[in-house]
């Protein structure tokens, strides 16, 4: 029955699917009350943002570390997650990994900077949110001062970094363009559109390829350094 009703979602427009470079479908997000516009949109002033509540599904697919880049973020209204099946590892600032597991419900304030970490297979959960309080999503990516193996053999493997916090469309500017998974609309246009990018990746011999933990940190050190030494700017 819902995977019925996710294929009339994904027929009518309502599904997006978050696909980063290699043509790898990182997350699909079903809109039960209504499709919303991609944050980089409302930022431009091309789109205006969602202010009712509105209900997600969400199918994420098994990763070592996540589809959030682990990068905090802080949503801009408060939010309730149901795990449904699977389950992943959820980051919050200054707290250890915590598992969540089938059949948890996770309330998460606005004011609360979190992430999901590695991701279980077969991992679906719906998402509440409610009002939203603020007119952009907060992104608060880690950057180092030095990329080097230091903290792999003196601090458990774990980057002592440098928290910033970044607008959306700030965050996705000052990574390169085919860095950034892209959200794409699910429908039979929006296939055929990760299909072309799928191909163009086997001709290249990458499909398939998916970064480490340490690649992915390295990745977004390198990026993010030059504003970790910048003035933050203020929370939204």
């Amino acid at each position: 029955m819902i995977n019925k009703f996710l294929k009339y979602l994904e027929d009518t427009g309502r599904c997006k699917a978050l696909v980063d470079t290699f043509g790898n479908v990182l997350v699909r997000r079903y809109f039960v009350f209504g499709v919303e516009p991609d944050e980089e949109d409302v930022e431009s002033g091309k789109a205006k943002y969602r202010w009712l509540p509105n209900l997600w599904i969400h199918r994420i697919e098994e990763s070592e570390y996540g589809a959030d880049g682990q990068a905090f973020h802080l949503h801009p209204y408060n939010t309730i997650s149901y795990i449904a099946s699977g389950g992943y590892i959820e980051y919050f600032e200054g707290i250890e990994g915590i598992k969540r597991n089938k059949g948890d419900f996770i309330y998460r304030d606005s004011k609360q900077a979190h992430y999901i970490g590695k991701t279980d297979k077969n991992t679906m959960s719906f998402f509440f949110h409610g009002f939203r309080k603020k007119s952009a999503w907060v992104i608060k990516p880690s950057a180092c001062y030095s990329v080097c193996d230091f903290c792999n053999t003196n601090n458990n493997n774990e980057c002592m970094k440098t928290t910033i916090n970044l607008t959306w469309k700030q965050y996705t500017d000052k990574l390169r363009f085919n860095e950034v998974p892209r959200w794409v609309v699910y429908n039979d246009r929006g296939k055929k559109k990760i299909n072309r990018r799928q191909r163009a990746s086997k001709k290249l011999g990458i499909y398939g390829k998916k970064l480490s933990v340490h690649e992915v940190q390295k990745m977004f050190q390198e990026r993010f350094i030059d504003s970790a030494e910048k003035k933050p700017i203020q929370e939204i």
